[in-house]
């Protein structure tokens, strides 16, 4: 949690103080709503966040992206440090 810049929206399970920014994909697309239909219809419910309170379930991927590019363990720890 204190590594994270969660993004996405407030959360008391994510962190938004930190180096490494996290979200979770804005697109939607028919292979998504498609998988989400499907799982919806197996009997599993839609989580707006899967590292939230709930986790089972379906739900669009996080990515550690700033800018749109991707943000490595790297570039959000490692090229900071070096600067100090």
């Amino acid at each position: 949690k204190k590594s994270e810049n969660y993004l996405t929206d407030k959360s008391d399970f994510r962190g938004q103080d930190g180096p490494m920014k996290t979200a979770i994909s804005p697109t939607e697309d028919e292979i998504f709503n498609a998988f989400r239909s499907s799982g919806e219809a197996l009997g599993y419910a839609y989580r707006g966040d899967y590292n939230g309170s709930e986790q089972e379930g379906v739900a669009r991927m996080q990515f550690t992206t700033a800018e749109g590019r991707r943000q490595s363990t790297a570039v959000a720890f490692l090229h900071p440090a070096l600067k100090r």
